[in-house]
């Protein structure tokens, strides 16, 4: 019977993630790379053109697979070697300090950044939508917790519900 090293498994298995990874990463980047908006360019001619339906395969076709496989990577890597309750508890605690921390630090410095820039006249012309300054506690909330500015927290935010509904996939 043939003995394996778990550490050789582990090393193996890290680096199929970091290559896929690594794929994954160019893939949102060519995700991003469509600029050829309908706003921009509304002669039916342009669309028609293999520029067009280039860059649409490639940024609306098959580069959509990037950002369900970050989510997929961090779904199996929270799981990964948990045998036990007490092992659940721990992980959550690093998820509070590594998603949750962070996303709110960023999105406070976003809603901050803001409103500095926009109670400044020569910034606040930049600003047509309404002021933080205007919100409503409400809208403070829903803007630091669910919609933050800095858009790009959308992920943390799926992540940081992901893992609070892992906790009913564990016990399951």
């Amino acid at each position: 019977m043939s003995t394996t090293n778990p550490m050789r498994i582990n090393t193996y298995l890290s680096e199929k993630i970091k290559i896929i990874s690594f794929f994954s990463i160019l893939l949102v980047v060519l995700l991003h790379a469509f600029n050829l908006d309908s706003k921009e360019h509304p002669e039916p001619i342009f669309f028609g053109t293999g520029v067009w339906a280039i860059q649409d395969v490639i940024s609306n076709g098959f580069t959509r697979i990037a950002v369900p496989l970050f989510f997929l990577f961090s779904g199996f890597l929270f799981f990964l070697n948990m045998q036990n309750g007490n092992g659940f508890v721990l992980k959550m605690k690093k998820r509070f300090h590594t998603l949750l921390i962070p996303f709110l630090l960023w999105s406070l410095f976003g809603i901050t950044f803001y409103l500095v820039l926009q109670s400044i006249p020569q910034t606040a012309v930049f600003f047509t939508n309404e002021r933080v300054a205007d919100f409503s506690f409400e809208k403070w909330l829903l803007t630091i917790f669910v919609h933050p500015i800095p858009y790009q927290l959308w992920f943390f935010r799926f992540l940081l519900i992901f893992v609070l509904l892992s906790s009913l996939l564990f016990l399951m």
